[in-house]
């Protein structure tokens, strides 16, 4: 009999090996398998299931203004690409080619989500076949198409979804989001209804506008009495009409049309418009913008573009028309400013008789005459800046400065001057009047001209069309395959990641070597569950349950060679132990302890041993069945003194030895207490003496305390542990419940 000991020392941790995760993955190998056909079938529905979508793109270039007006560069500011993408993609551009190709209203065949598709490009292409499902008949499968022309609704139906029905004889019916109908048709004739109905109106109230908190104090007291007297009934007309220009499905076909209201329709175009700019500051920007209908992303850029082209050289023109007309009444000023100066310089020069001027005279009336000029030109700056900016703007900023500086060597200059004669000093400033008029009069000319000639060349402006909108002939989505790919490549990766997280969680024992190192205590075998044979009591079935021990003699599947191996060990081990006796158990039931202690005994009878195998599950014992007998009697009617020795044990011929059995009998009231009794102790002794080998089926040890009792009568006691059934600390504490009942673990038997 073993002496009590101290409980083991485990070597169990939380921590999940590298390969015990790699194991888990082998074995759901099946599992990864279907999650991978599952992924590819449901990539071939999402890829073969959406419509086709196209893409079409513009490219636009912005440069320099070639006609920038001379004289003015300061207040012009240069485009950027920037700028232009904001401009062109802007709700009055946008407006213009939502109106002109009527992007407002929405007309097309409803399908089911891919499946309608789906059906489309792999049964019925170019037809308007449908299946025979009465359900579907609504619904579009193959190339049913409707064009229409105009739609005229109430406001408070803008953005709901209409229906339209096609019915015999090309016609149809308009129906409302709740499906009533609104009008019918016929396709090619203008249909129009009006709906009227009763509204509540008000009688209008008179308030005295001169004081707002009478007014206010007034609409409260009427609000109060508001009587049947002063709610008027009046009728209400709402007109409806319909234009469709062409209709293609079979009768029953339905098509989902919308009428948005502008400003939704506009905000997702611009949404979906695609404007970039190619490089930095390369001033070429493209746009792009896809859809199903290529002819209609195509018209959509290409008006779009246009219409903005149209715009800048509009823009220009007007421009340089408003400039040129500003700088003619300046000229005209001029004009008249020069020749008053000339007049002067002639009669002072008559008058006085006075001779030309010295060098140092003439150098210094340069200068100032330079300088004026040079103020008089940022004058006109400063004006036509002032026009589009306010004084805070830094090209103003910058003018006044330019000015200052300049004043400051005007007055240096003017110095230089009053050190003349009085004769010289007035002469210099009569020659300084005309050479500054005459020079900004010539200037202002010449930039006239200049801009002429601009205005006369102008083109399109600083924006310049690269590439004019077109489509692409293969589609952009969906990409086949690469759908293709990532479906079942996304199946296995969800699949693993599955297989993972269930290991992370329930962090079962999965491998042999998993349990030896966890817990310090070998391995004896590991037995694969034979086909067809499950575990008894499993969710399985019946069918599946052992019903007999298997064929020893002819079989040599993995399970029967694993119990051989066992067989082998035991024959090593047995001899060198206290006694003869072995248990078999298990931390719980539907591991398959059963299967190995009943096929184990056959196995080693088989081998030429003299063996007994006793069923001391008093509670749920199964062996009997193996045998096509009765439980009774068995080990509880032996222990009470019901039955005797040679009643109870029953011979099985296994063709190459022969096997003894004891039943468990009829289940006793405490079967504890009965193997607490001596006599147990006593009938063990005994028949260990007579076999080679007693193997005893003990119940599960965390389930009843049977095991650490019968335990203590053996020298010899295996664990079967099945695959992914236990936790390292469930096996860890049936262990240690052993070995605080003095009952040594001498291996495990990893079953299944």
């Amino acid at each position: 009999m073993n002496e009590p000991m101290k409980a083991p020392r485990s070597r169990y941790n939380d921590s999940i090996e590298i390969n015990q995760l790699a194991m888990s993955i082998g074995r759901g190998k099946w599992l990864i398998l279907l999650s991978a056909l599952l992924g590819l079938v449901l990539a071939f529905l999402f890829a073969f299931g959406q419509a086709p979508v196209y893409k079409a793109d513009v490219l636009l270039q912005v440069t320099a203004d070639k006609n920038k007006l001379p004289g003015i560069d300061l207040f012009t500011g240069e485009s950027t690409a920037e700028t232009e993408l904001k401009l062109i993609t802007s709700r009055n551009n946008l407006a213009k080619v939502v109106k002109k190709l009527r992007l407002n209203i929405s007309a097309k065949p409803k399908r089911i989500p891919l499946m309608g598709n789906l059906y489309k490009n792999l049964f019925n292409k170019g037809g308007l076949d449908k299946p025979s499902f009465s359900w579907a008949q609504k619904y579009a499968w193959g190339d049913e198409f409707i064009r229409i022309e105009s739609l005229n609704i109430p406001l408070k139906d803008e953005d709901k979804e209409l229906t339209i029905v096609s019915e015999k004889d090309h016609k149809f019916s308009l129906l409302s989001e709740d499906k009533k109908v609104i009008l019918r048709g016929v396709v090619g004739d203008f249909a129009q209804k009006d709906v009227v109905h009763d509204s509540i109106q008000v009688t209008p109230i008179t308030l005295n506008l001169g004081n707002s908190n009478e007014a206010i104090l007034q609409i409260e007291d009427e609000l109060k009495f508001i009587t049947k007297e002063k709610l008027t009934k009046v009728k209400k007309q709402e007109s409806y009409s319909l234009f469709i220009s062409a209709l293609k499905g079979k009768p029953g076909t339905e098509y989902v049309v919308r009428r948005w209201s502008e400003l939704s329709i506009i905000d997702d175009l611009k949404k979906r418009i695609e404007a970039t700019e190619n490089g930095v500051q390369t001033g070429i920007f493209s746009l792009g913008l896809e859809g199903q209908n290529k002819d209609v992303i195509v018209a959509i850029l290409g008006n779009i573009t246009g219409n903005y082209l149209q715009q800048t050289k509009f823009r220009s023109s007007e421009d340089i028309t408003k400039t040129l007309s500003s700088l003619e009444d300046q000229l005209a000023r001029l004009k008249s400013h020069s020749d008053a100066a000339e007049e002067d310089l002639r009669v002072y020069r008559t008058e006085n008789q006075t001779a030309d001027m010295s060098a140092e005279t003439q150098t210094a009336l340069g200068i100032i005459a330079d300088i004026d000029t040079e103020l008089q030109r940022l004058s006109q700056k400063k004006d036509e800046v002032g026009q589009k900016y306010t004084s805070s703007h830094p090209i103003i900023k910058a003018i006044i400065s330019q000015v200052i500086k300049l004043k400051k060597r005007k007055e240096l200059a003017e110095q230089k001057v009053s050190e003349l004669p009085r004769t010289q000093q007035k002469l210099l400033k009569l020659e300084k009047d005309f050479s500054v008029a005459n020079k900004a009069y010539i200037n202002l000319l010449n930039n006239i001209q200049q801009i002429k000639i601009a205005k006369a060349s102008s083109g399109t402006g600083n924006i310049h069309l690269i590439d004019s909108a077109a489509a692409h002939n293969k589609p952009v989505k969906p990409n086949k395959k690469m759908i293709l790919i990532l479906g079942p490549l996304l199946g296995v990766i969800l699949a693993v990641l599955f297989l993972l997280l269930r290991r992370l969680l329930n962090q079962k024992i999965e491998s042999s070597d998993a349990l030896e190192n966890a817990l310090g205590i070998p391995v004896y075998a590991t037995v694969p569950m034979p086909y067809k044979v499950g575990i008894t009591g499993s969710i399985l079935g019946s069918d599946l349950k052992q019903k007999s021990l298997l064929d020893i003699g002819t079989d040599f599947s993995p399970a029967i060679e694993s119990l051989r191996y066992l067989r082998s060990n035991l024959q090593e081990s047995i001899p060198k132990a206290k006694n003869n006796r072995v248990m078999v158990t298990a931390p719980s039931r539907r591991v398959g302890r059963f299967f190995i202690s009943s096929n184990l005994a056959a196995v080693m009878a088989e081998g030429g041993s003299n063996v007994l195998l006793i069923d001391a599950d008093l509670r749920e014992g199964k062996l009997h069945e193996l045998i096509d007998r009765k439980a009774s009697p068995g080990l509880s009617e032996l222990l009470e003194g019901e039955a005797d020795i040679k009643e109870v044990i029953v011979s099985k011929d296994l063709g190459n030895g022969t096997l003894d059995i004891i039943t468990r009998g009829l289940t006793p009231i405490n079967p504890s207490k009965l193997l607490l009794k001596q006599r147990f102790n006593s009938l063990i002794d005994s028949l260990a003496k007579q076999y080679d080998v007693v193997l005893i089926d003990s119940p599960p040890v965390k389930e009843v305390s049977d095991a650490t009792v019968i335990g203590k009568q053996v020298a010899t006691t295996l664990m079967v542990i099945h695959t992914s059934m236990h936790g390292l600390k469930e096996i860890d504490d049936t262990v240690k419940t052993l070995s605080l009942a003095g009952v040594r673990t001498n291996g495990f038997i990893f079953n299944d």
